[in-house]
């Protein structure tokens, strides 16, 4: 967690959020540290990690009446790989991404994105999902 100063404005200078917003009050560099990870395949699961992490401070942002901006870092590797230098990380500790928190200048409806015609209860045929509603596959169950 870093406040303003020259580094934190370095690091703005990297993200995207440059240009649509004033320098913040506060940015988060979420990391992912291999060697706290587990082997083989699994060791990919710190992106998992991290991501639910950031969900999750995003959330408690929200909560607090902050403004917070995920910006991406991993898996474009000139972004993460710049972030590592600027911080003196080490190879082993990748960062994910970047928050972005400050005090919103207004606040923004909350957008309606729910679309029944995307979930599918049983099965995806193909390219097409087939949708029944729930209470027909419960009778079917039943049966």
């Amino acid at each position: 967690m870093m406040e303003k100063n020259q580094i934190f404005e370095n690091i703005m200078s990297r993200t995207s959020v440059r240009s649509y917003t004033d320098m913040p009050p506060l940015a988060i560099v979420v990391c992912g540290c291999l060697d706290k990870t587990l082997e083989g395949i699994e060791q990919e699961f710190w992106i998992q990690d991290c991501s639910a992490a950031t969900e999750n401070i995003l959330l408690m942002a929200h909560g607090l009446g902050l403004g917070c901006v995920w910006t991406a870092l991993y898996p474009l590797k000139e972004r993460y790989e710049g972030m590592q230098q600027l911080l003196h990380l080490p190879k082993t500790m990748i960062p994910l991404n970047t928050l972005i928190i400050g005090y919103p200048k207004n606040q923004v409806a909350t957008k309606d994105k729910w679309k029944e015609e995307n979930i599918s209860y049983n099965k995806l045929d193909g390219e097409k999902f087939i949708i029944q509603e729930k209470e027909e596959e419960i009778g079917k169950e039943e049966k």
